[in-house]
C-alpha cells in the first residue's frame, strides 16, 4: 500500500512539474534555445511584468539563465554557471 503511495505521489509531483514548465509560450522557449547548447533541457521558468527567465541545463549540469523580453519578444541577457569552477591555470 506505501509502495502505490509513493509512485502516486511521484507521478504527480512529474505533472504538476512539466505543467509548471509549460507556462512559457513555445516561441520563448524556441528563442532561447538558440543561445544555450544543444541538448540542453528546460528546467525552470520565472516571469514578471516584462521578463521572462528560462533556465536550461546541459550533459554537464552547467547552468544557463536566459533572460527574455516579453512584448516584443527579445534577448535581454544570457547567464552561465558552470559546475567546473577552478579557474585558470
Amino acid at each position: 500500500m506505501k509502495k502505490m503511495l509513493a509512485i502516486l505521489i511521484a507521478a504527480a509531483m512529474l505533472i504538476s512539474g512539466v505543467a509548471a514548465l509549460a507556462d512559457a509560450p513555445r516561441y520563448a522557449v524556441a528563442l532561447a534555445q538558440r543561445y544555450v547548447p544543444e541538448g540542453a533541457r528546460l528546467s525552470s521558468t520565472g516571469e514578471d511584468d516584462t521578463k521572462l527567465e528560462l533556465t536550461f541545463l546541459d550533459k554537464a549540469d552547467n547552468q544557463y539563465m536566459v533572460v527574455l523580453h516579453k512584448s516584443p519578444l527579445y534577448l535581454i541577457r544570457v547567464n552561465m554557471k558552470s559546475t567546473d569552477e577552478s579557474g585558470g591555470k
